[in-house]
């Protein structure tokens, strides 16, 4: 019986990243031809959560100690954040214990959203998920993961946009919201974006845009790509990270609308 050679190392790593990538829902030619790259990114959701759930559970010690030393009144603190109220603090403070639509009676947290105010760029999706529900962060699945880098695709670190969603808390079995779930975070929604102050907003799915600018009527098929207008505010629509995931040949024309991002954030035009 013939015996059989041990796989090399380079074998061994090729197979393993094999496997991720398509774990991932990437294409053969994105290792190399698009912008969703695996490269040293895997490492990068962990710490990004991290990162992102200490931004909302503690405030900088640092300035803190400061202010103390300099004897200053840091004002009021916000009992969402313990620090200093912040202006999306004061936003969200009374929803904090929102009992407006049905979705209340099931969720774990209420995701408000994550990231810099105010923020040149402000993504909005449609509802967190099962992680996003246990973790009071958007985007941290698998979906966020893709987020976070086609971000990183255009130069963009997570951590200087703002990210949100339509509602914040999530829909039984990840189905999309209900109108009148929609209309219960309106308000809030508005705030929040009138707060960021975005050059451009970016919308994930369909149910996204179609939240944001209701007269719309069209699929995300046929919106994406196009640059739209929220009172004043470029509005590119996008598939979700999630679609992306289930259909990877999508990311074509996601890419196309990340260009499109970048080139308007750095002051071009359509």
């Amino acid at each position: 019986m013939r015996s059989r050679s041990a796989p090399t190392i380079d074998t061994v790593l090729t197979r393993l990243r094999g496997i991720v990538e398509a774990e991932l829902g990437l294409l053969p030619s994105e290792r190399d031809d698009t912008p969703f790259r695996l490269e040293e990114r895997l490492a990068e959701r962990e710490r990004t959560v991290r990162s992102l759930e200490k931004s909302v559970t503690k405030g900088d010690a640092d300035s803190e100690a400061v202010q103390r030393r300099k004897g200053t009144d840091s004002g009021p603190e916000s009992s969402l954040t313990g620090r200093p109220a912040s202006p999306m603090d004061e936003v969200i403070a009374p929803w904090k214990d929102c009992r407006r639509c049905p979705l209340c009676e099931k969720r774990t947290t209420i995701v408000f959203g994550a990231g810099r105010v105010p923020a040149p760029l402000m993504l909005i999706g449609e509802g967190p998920g099962a992680e996003e529900d246990a973790r009071g962060l958007p985007f941290v699945g698998r979906s966020g993961m893709l987020l976070t880098r086609m971000l990183e695709s255009i130069d963009i670190e997570r951590e200087t946009v703002y990210i949100t969603n339509i509602v914040k808390c999530r829909p039984p079995g990840n189905r999309n919201p209900e109108p009148d779930e929609v209309e219960a975070c309106r308000e809030l929604l508005e705030a929040q974006i009138d707060v960021v102050s975005p050059k451009v907003i970016m919308t994930l799915g369909a149910c996204a845009i179609r939240a944001l600018l209701p007269n719309l009527s069209a699929g995300i098929t046929r919106l994406r790509g196009q640059l739209l207008l929220y009172n004043g505010t470029k509005v590119v629509p996008t598939f979700h990270p999630a679609y992306l995931l289930r259909n990877p040949s999508a990311k074509k024309e996601a890419w196309k609308d990340l260009k499109l991002v970048r080139r308007l954030l750095q002051g071009g035009n359509a």
